[in-house]
């Protein structure tokens, strides 16, 4: 029994081979979306955690009591950041 590679061809038709459309969000609507994600994960601790957008990194600042919170934050992050650097400067106080 063969088996028989499929080979993408590009389609003629235009509207399926135009590259699809980057978009971009605001560094406001950014961190609407970072804060929601902190907020949903239900510790308090959290809540305070500040952000901040530049460029192309999302920095975290704040006290947390341990280095689980600290990843716990950086992780809450990561699957909305994607293509940005996350720069964890959180401080673990215990």
């Amino acid at each position: 029994m063969a088996i028989q590679a499929q080979i993408a061809v590009p389609s003629k038709d235009p509207v399926l081979a135009a590259p699809l459309p980057r978009f971009r969000h605001s560094n406001a609507e950014k961190l609407a979306a970072f804060r929601m994600a902190l907020n949903s994960r239900g510790y308090r601790e959290l809540t305070r955690v500040r952000l901040d957008i530049d460029h192309a990194v999302v920095t975290l600042f704040g006290e947390v009591s341990s280095f689980y919170m600290k990843q716990l934050a950086q992780e809450a992050l990561r699957p909305l950041s994607i293509g940005m650097r996350i720069d964890n400067q959180i401080h673990v106080t215990h």
